[in-house]
């Protein structure tokens, strides 16, 4: 079982496949729609720019160390801007092309497979209170 971040990170797991469940190779770029900063133990964290992950063999996302997820910094309390912003999240692989808006709130384990599919693209509005 993937742990829970902590915050202000989100993250993100997911495993894609072909029709009869053989992994797909890939990548995955997550580009936030603001720059911005976070507060941390270690003392601010300046983010804008994009992320890109990349699925193995098996289909599985991967971050730059091999983790089988990629942490990113989520909606909630420390954030700045404050207000509610998205991901756009490219999801590539030599059959095909994915483009879909998310929101990710900190502290949790989002998997992109339901939020891909939930909304077909659509970034499902969270909460309004962060």
């Amino acid at each position: 079982m993937i742990e829970e971040p902590k915050k202000p990170y989100a993250r993100v797991i997911g495993r894609f496949a072909t029709s009869d469940l053989q992994g797909c190779r890939g990548r995955v770029t997550f580009t936030p729609s603001v720059e911005g900063v976070v507060q941390t133990d270690n003392g601010p964290v300046f983010f804008g720019g994009s992320v890109t992950a990349y699925i193995n063999d098996i289909g599985e996302i991967n971050d730059s160390k091999g983790n089988p997820y990629v942490d990113l910094v989520g909606l909630g309390r420390g954030v700045t801007p404050n207000t509610k912003w998205t991901y756009h999240v490219l999801l590539e692989n030599p059959s095909y092309m994915i483009e879909f808006d998310v929101f990710l709130k900190q502290g949790n384990v989002h998997n992109l497979n339901d939020l891909w599919i939930s909304d077909y693209g659509a970034a499902p509005n969270p909460s309004d209170t962060l």
